[in-house]
């Protein structure tokens, strides 16, 4: 390994910039051969690969999830959409991100229920997508309704 970087510091700026061309071919050309691949295989096979996965990791191995843009993307409750306008709206600029976790926690808990309301119509709508999705994607029925306010 040693030998390696005294290798690396010898080469010439030419030379560095040659290498780097050709890991950026190679990372196009794997990133390609991934997507095709996962393209390959049904949206239902991928899920359930990754269910394995998953179940594989709980087990200590180390097993990363197969990444498709095909999956469908969580469900999302209604905190989750107040707190992402919350912190897009500016006011929270400059606290750290445990800060602000808290600060919107004890005002989503505060809330009246009619001022939650707009949350959770999002988080409905949401939940129809991810019904739809889930249903046209991987040819499954939701099995159970995600926790709401």
């Amino acid at each position: 390994m040693k030998k390696a970087s005294a290798d690396y510091k010898q080469l010439t700026p030419e030379q560095v910039e040659h290498y780097n061309h050709l890991a950026n071919q190679n990372k196009a050309m794997n990133a390609t051969a991934y997507r095709q691949w996962i393209e390959s295989h049904t949206p239902e096979i991928i899920h359930e690969a990754n269910l394995a996965r998953l179940h594989l990791k709980r087990l200590g191995v180390n097993a990363s999830p197969l990444h498709d843009h095909r999956q469908v993307k969580g469900v999302r409750n209604a905190y989750s959409f107040f707190y992402q306008e919350r912190m897009q709206s500016g006011d929270l600029r400059g606290l750290k991100v445990a800060e602000a976790a808290k600060l919107l926690g004890r005002e989503w808990k505060s809330l009246q229920p009619h001022e939650k309301k707009g949350f959770d119509d999002m988080a409905s709508q949401d939940m129809a997508r991810y019904t739809q999705e889930r249903k046209t994607v991987l040819n499954k029925d939701v099995r159970r309704q995600p926790f709401t306010t």
